[in-house]
């Protein structure tokens, strides 16, 4: 355990750095209240850690800022962080791949894209192929954008712009390019759409795939795309208020009370529940599925796991 707490006056990295390739594991951390001037006010990766794996796990990354395309990319709760262009949550840049399970994004912040999380997959299509993310019980809620406004300044909604996720163009002919979001929640995040799948149609460029499974999303757009990219909705996914036990308050966990029980619980899939890469019981077992959730609570209880962070 530890704490980054301050500013670093270089253009990376503002709570940690990492040059090298290699694994790192950040455990029982907070990351607080640093800022970067290009990318990742947070957690930042360099050009030469082409090879590194980053394992985060019952972290805490908040109020972070990054100047250009930033954020930070962890299994932990993410808030309050701002880019002021893409990724306020987290970024995921070009060759760039990402597995993010048991995650809470909320109240984070970007100017144009990606709200709580963006990536941007390589544009042309890529021979050497392209690595997939992959968010599993994922909580993505009151993000935001501020990416239209009219002459007064008000700030207007912009469907074409992710608020939750936004994935920047990509072309598919030679290689697949994939967004998967199994068991999740991306709801009521503001001034854009919950799921953006964006495509350059006339230069030929499909988009990528967003497939989402067995998840509550709000609203989803794929502006430009063409087969085979854009949002493909598969079974099991929802369109409707999560119903959580006190947002206002930061309480992102699955109200059961009634008469209006979150729709949510007992609606996810144990097949797509993702495997314990950051070993959250500490059993040493990375293949196993899921076991725990946020408040350390079975992944699946009543037989069947719920939607999002959070296990009812």
């Amino acid at each position: 355990g530890g704490q980054a707490t301050g500013s670093n006056p270089d253009d990376s990295g503002g709570g940690m750095y990492l040059r090298a390739s290699g694994t790192f594991v950040v455990d029982g951390c907070s990351v607080v209240s640093n800022r970067a001037v290009a990318f990742g006010g947070g957690i930042s990766t360099g050009t030469n850690a082409t090879d590194a794996e980053i394992r985060i796990r019952s972290s805490f990354i908040s109020h972070n800022r990054s100047d250009e395309r930033g954020g930070v990319i962890g299994n932990c709760v993410m808030r309050s962080n701002r880019a002021d262009i893409e990724g306020g949550g987290i970024y995921i840049g070009q060759q760039g791949g990402l597995v993010c399970n048991n995650t809470l994004l909320d109240n984070n912040f970007a100017i144009q894209r990606g709200g709580a999380s963006q990536w941007t997959p390589v544009r042309a299509n890529n021979p050497n192929g392209d690595r997939t993310v992959r968010m599993t019980h994922c909580t993505l809620t009151a993000n935001s954008l501020l990416a239209l406004m009219d002459v007064n300044g008000n700030i207007l909604p912009n469907p074409n712009r992710g608020a939750g996720i936004h994935v920047n163009p990509g072309g598919q002919a030679l290689s697949s390019k994939l967004l998967f979001l199994d068991n999740s929640i991306s709801y009521d995040n503001s001034f854009g759409s919950d799921l953006v799948v964006e495509g350059d149609a006339p230069r030929g460029i499909s988009g990528a795939t967003a497939v989402v499974r067995f998840s509550n999303l709000g609203t989803s757009t794929s502006p430009g795309t063409s087969a085979p990219g854009g949002v493909a909705l598969g079974a099991g996914v929802i369109s409707a208020p999560p119903f959580f036990v006190d947002a206002a308050n930061f309480d992102f966990r699955l109200d059961a009370t009634p008469p209006t029980p979150s729709p949510c619980i007992d609606a996810g899939d144990n097949v797509i529940v993702g495997p314990d890469l950051v070993d959250i019981d500490d059993d040493d077992v990375f293949a196993e599925p899921l076991p725990l959730s946020l408040g350390r609570n079975a992944r699946i209880v009543n037989g069947t796991a719920d939607m999002g962070r959070y296990e009812q």
